[in-house]
């Protein structure tokens, strides 16, 4: 006789993990680099699809701008304001801008080279009503100049 709890272990339960994208497509791969200009200092995260750190880019991907700085991890970064985010689905269409939000980074690294994990989970809300969410992990890394 098979124990209960092995076969609850098998078979995911139907609530799902709440961490886990709300959408069909799942932003599970992300790509840092550090912006500046008249918004001051921040990170630039590009969430995709597929891992792919150069070349052409690939659709859909959503980018979170981040101006709110310093960048801490557990705590829950508001899109709005200095901080932004925009879903662009094809080449063809525009891309929308998310009315709400927010991202919370899990690990961050400080782009010092270290070897350490950056990952987290993002929320994000959008005019017609969508919402993209799910859990993310940073493989590519661009340098800070």
């Amino acid at each position: 006789m098979i124990a209960p709890w092995l076969i609850l272990m098998g078979c995911p339960l139907r609530g799902g993990d709440p961490k886990q994208s709300a959408s069909a497509t799942a932003y599970l791969y992300a790509t840092t680099t550090c912006i500046g200009g008249n918004g001051g200092p921040g990170v630039r995260l590009f969430l995709k699809q597929f891992t792919q750190c150069q070349g052409r880019t690939s659709y859909p991907y959503l980018r979170i701008e981040i101006r709110e700085q310093p960048i801490l991890t557990q705590k829950n970064i508001v899109i709005g304001g200095d901080n932004s985010a925009i879903r662009c689905l094809s080449a063809r269409q525009s891309c929308e801008q998310a009315i709400s939000g927010k991202i919370l980074f899990d690990h961050f690294e400080q782009f010092s080279g270290k070897e350490v994990k950056t990952d987290g989970h993002y929320d994000l809300e959008f005019k017609n009503g969508k919402a993209e969410g799910g859990l993310f992990t940073v493989d590519c890394m661009a340098p800070c100049s």
